[in-house]
């Protein structure tokens, strides 16, 4: 069962590609799923798209803009 990727912005970005390769690495099934738009991704072994069948075994934010941006 995999695990689901939340607020995944994009994989063009090398960093984050790395960082969700090493999420889907620590998978116990080494996959995982996420909602992506983007026209062009980077191919990262292991993330799909989120399948509405399908309950995923946890769910990890990888977003860090709330995190590194202040908000007013």
């Amino acid at each position: 069962m995999p695990i689901e990727l939340k607020n995944v912005y994009s994989t063009r970005n090398l960093g984050d590609a790395a960082i969700y390769a090493a999420l889907v690495s620590m998978s116990p099934d080494r996959a995982a799923s996420c909602t992506l738009d983007e026209n062009n991704p980077t191919h990262v072994e292991g993330l799909g798209p989120v399948c509405a069948d399908t309950q995923p075994l946890a769910r990890v934010g990888v977003g860090g803009d709330i995190f590194n941006n202040s908000r007013p």
